[in-house]
């Protein structure tokens, strides 16, 4: 009897802490956690094939929305290890970790642009992700874009 409280126990406690494990995605894209496992020379690899994906189905369809043109702009002054390095310092706040990959790089850009600073960016696409999260927005496939969100915070 002693025997079988202890297992219970021990696997109770197993799944406490499997709990706690960091998953290394929101809404299905990776986030800060995946991207803290890459390799530094991986990090610009990983982000140059993101944007090569974008391009890609930019090249596929019919038409494209301003906004995503003007999203995937840079000044021309920033290269993808540049890109890297800034999305790396966004994840070093451990309040940024679980937003996804691509929202950090798109708004990285946009604060690149001078658009927009990073700290109004961030609270606004964290404030977005936690109320996709918590069940209590209206979840359509818009809601997941977070062009909105970071045009919504340009300085004006």
């Amino acid at each position: 009897m002693n025997t079988l409280f202890a297992v219970a126990i021990l696997a109770g406690s197993s799944l406490l802490f499997a709990a706690d494990e960091p998953n290394d995605k929101t809404f299905g894209l990776e986030n800060g956690r995946f991207w803290s496992t890459l390799k530094p020379d991986w990090k610009g690899a990983y982000l140059l094939g993101m944007l090569h994906g974008w391009e890609l189905r930019g090249n596929t369809e019919k038409s494209i929305p301003g906004k995503v043109i003007n999203a995937l702009a840079s000044s021309g002054n920033f290269d993808t290890n540049d890109l890297a390095a800034m999305v790396t310092s966004i994840y070093a706040d451990t309040e940024n970790i679980a937003l996804p990959i691509g929202w950090v790089a798109l708004a990285a850009m946009a604060v690149e642009r001078g658009e927009t600073n990073r700290n109004t960016v961030l609270v606004a696409l964290r404030k977005q992700m936690t109320e996709l999260l918590s069940g209590n927005s209206r979840r359509t496939e818009a809601c997941f874009d977070p062009l909105d969100t970071i045009l919504a915070s340009r300085i004006r």
